[in-house]
């Protein structure tokens, strides 16, 4: 006799895996009744039940199941399942199938039939809720996780998902598992557009899925057509790349991530097959190869000179002899293309041709049941990686566009490997570019300078070629030319060079669309600025000519001098016997070109010294900065400048002073400098002794307005 809950489980357990479910169900309730609470016994006379057909009674139970255990992914799956047979939904029942099996996963995110049951429910819904768009790709993700494969429609749905949320490269994932299980043409057709779309541009896979695509269905025009807009420029760029030579990489550098036995013992360059070898060949040709290794030292002829030691050259032959990888290896031999690029690293193998592709390779490397890809990765990636690496170096961008055009035949996994060296590059390339908002901080870093920066060792034209991988890289390039622009206004207070510093980020091709959002804040809260600073533009129409000092510089008529290129500016007023009042401003633009703004009254004397005065305020706003921070340049690179009759340096100012018969030099510290203006003159003193002076002509004198600010910038 049975005396537990637990015996009586097993006994029902017993019965019911041999079919016995009446009898089940009897020692199910005898355990129920020594022990209520022992789900177990709940849950095989559940099973009992639904296996005889009473699924009412079963549902039943297993409320009580899932009751006594919610955490039993099992018990909803179950529950799911049998409201499904019941053909009950949420009205009918307290919960739909759908609602009990989510709870499943959410105890048990890898629980096949729950995820097999809910992928088939979102598949027959087809919903476009985004929301549930979302939660089956979960389910999908999930499954394929838990049972390491999906359907044909399943693998499918996964990459129409991806594409539209513009995740291509998950899209390709999924899209490309497809390639040797005979998926429709739309879906071949498909994967080489997610190839194709700029954020992977992997312009040789689309042409090559497409002539794939072609051999299998000869009539579908599409990919032809496709083929034929995008084949011109990967033409040009084959040329381009294989203009200089077939390998970046020195001879030394040959042969370090992989050595093709068949090379090494210098087979027949003839296409071979397992069932074709001649192993009394192979034999002869490993005999001579060891000969030649011992009388050149090392050194293998027909491999350009390569040295390699007696040992690991037999136990490369090692895999000529039946091994796992003889397949491999004939496969990378009868490839030259792929043999040149994992042996010299010949970039070849990335160059389209005009009419070939290599679907036999792409076929065998997407049969998941070979190992072939798996095999191929690590030699394939450290190679790629040195390849692209010299590229980088050399700043070879044909060779670097073509080299990620595609053909990386990796595990997805594995992707991001490839570029972990060559981002470090990238970064080093990038240390002038994000120091110049530093910089600022000293000098006003001219727009040519940042420009020059980004475009130094071709570190645009790269950072706009590389794929999604370097993307955050681009992204820190952008935030630092936005960091410059900030700093130039916080440190200069130009705001007009700011938006054109902000505006350099165009010169990038992709941006994130974080980077895109600081970069329209940016652009924003310039104009803002600049609304605020057009405050001090000043206008005036003088002898019928449109006159103005504006944020962008000096306007005369058709003639303009930019605010960065002026020179020199002088201006005063004076009072002729007459006391007719005769304004003047004069700029002198770093062309040559002076604008003169002249104009005389004797009446209206309130508004044209208004206009004198807003010409004035303009001149100081805008005109200034730009002149000081030429002269302050010319100082620290010249030593010394000129204003008048003064030389001035960092240290201070010289000018003569007449004695009674001659005149002498005087040099006043900053200091000890004092300035006044009186009577349309700017006076210079030494305030240790006053009778040392000179002064200068504001109306007559250039730049002498600027003394004021020198003296605050040294003092």
């Amino acid at each position: 006799m049975l005396n537990s809950a637990e015996e009586w489980v097993e006994k029902a357990k017993d019965q019911y895996s041999r079919e016995r479910f009446d009898e089940s169900i009897l020692s199910a309730n005898k355990a129920i009744e020594f022990d209520e609470d022992n789900v177990d016994g709940w849950w095989y006379s559940a099973l009992s039940f639904q296996a005889l057909g009473e699924l009412n009674k079963a549902l039943d139970l297993l409320d009580t199941v899932t009751e006594k255990a919610p955490y039993f992914a099992n018990g909803w799956a179950r529950y799911g399942a049998i409201i499904q047979l019941l053909a009950l939904d949420g009205d009918d029942y307290h919960m739909s199938s759908k609602e009990a099996f989510e709870e499943a996963i959410s105890w048990d995110d890898k629980h096949v039939s729950a995820l097999t049951a809910l992928a088939k429910i979102h598949f027959e819904n087809d919903s476009d809720d985004l929301d549930e768009i979302d939660k089956e790709i979960h389910v999908l993700t999930q499954l394929d996780e838990a049972q390491g494969w999906l359907t044909s429609n399943q693998l499918n749905r996964l990459g129409i998902f991806h594409y539209k949320n513009k995740k291509f490269f998950d899209a390709i994932k999924f899209w490309g598992r497809e390639v040797n299980n005979n998926p429709g043409k739309v879906r071949l057709f498909n994967l080489g557009l997610a190839y194709n779309h700029n954020e992977v541009s992997q312009d040789a896979d689309a042409i090559d899925i497409w002539r794939m695509l072609l051999e299998r269905f000869p009539d579908y025009s599409s990919p032809q057509k496709s083929i034929e807009k995008l084949l011109p420029r990967l033409l040009v760029l084959s040329k381009d790349a294989m203009l200089r030579s077939e390998s970046l990489l020195s001879s030394e550098q040959w042969y370090q991530n992989y050595i093709n036995p068949f090379e090494l013992i210098n087979y027949p360059k003839d296409l071979i097959r397992v069932e074709e070898l001649d192993v009394k060949k192979i034999q002869k040709l490993r005999k001579r190869l060891l000969v030649e290794i011992d009388l050149e030292d090392g050194h293998v002829s027909w491999m350009g000179s390569f040295c390699i030691d007696r040992s690991k050259a037999i136990d490369i032959c090692e895999g000529l002899h039946g091994t796992k990888t003889l397949n491999f290896h004939i496969h990378v031999f009868n490839n030259k293309s792929l043999l040149g690029f994992l042996s010299r690293g010949e970039h070849k193998h990335f160059t389209v041709d005009p009419t070939y592709s290599p679907v036999e390779t792409i076929e065998y490397f997407h049969d998941d049941k070979n190992g072939f890809a798996t095999w191929i990765t690590e030699p394939f990636v450290e190679q790629f990686s040195l390849v692209l690496c010299k590229a980088i170096e050399t700043r070879n961008l044909s060779v670097l566009e073509a080299l990620l055009d595609g053909r990386r035949w990796i595990n997805s996994s594995q992707h991001d490997a490839c570029f972990i060296k060559a981002r470090l590059k990238i970064t080093a390339l990038l240390k002038p570019v994000l120091a110049i908002d530093k910089e600022m901080e000293v000098r006003n870093v001219s727009l040519d300078e940042i420009r020059s920066q980004l475009e130094k060792n071709s570190l645009l034209d790269m950072l706009n070629l590389f794929p999604t991988y370097f993307h955050d890289q681009q992204n820190v390039a952008v935030d630092a030319i936005l960091n410059a622009a900030i700093s130039n206004y916080k440190h200069h207070g130009d705001i007009g060079k700011a938006k054109k510093i902000i505006e350099l980020t165009r010169l990038f091709s992709f941006k994130s669309e974080k980077s895109n959002g600081r970069i329209q804040r940016n652009i924003k809260d310039v104009e803002d600025i600049l609304e605020q600073e057009k405050q001090y533009e000043a206008f005036l129409t003088i002898g019928g000519n449109s006159c103005s000092i504006r944020v962008d510089g000096i306007h005369y008529g058709t003639s303009f001098i930019p605010t960065e290129d002026v020179e020199s500016v002088r201006f005063g007023l004076l009072i002729d016997e007459n006391k007719k009042y005769n304004f003047l401003f004069v700029f002198k633009g770093a062309s040559g070109l002076i604008i003169h703004f002249k104009w005389s009254t004797s009446s209206n004397l309130k508004e044209n010294e208004k206009w004198n005065i807003d010409f004035a305020q303009a001149t100081f706003h805008y005109i200034f900065p730009a002149i000081l921070e030429r002269m302050l340049n010319q100082i620290k690179s010249n030593g010394s400048i000129r204003i008048g009759g003064c030389e001035l340096t960092a240290d201070g100012i010289e000018f003569e002073v007449k004695g009674l018969i001659f005149s002498k030099k005087h040099f006043v510290s900053w200091s000890d400098v004092d300035l006044d203006i009186k009577n349309g003159a700017m006076v210079i003193m030494d305030i240790y002794d006053r009778k040392k002076r000179t002064s200068l002509s504001l109306r007559e004198v250039d730049n002498v307005y600027l003394l004021r600010k020198l003296h605050n910038y040294f003092n």
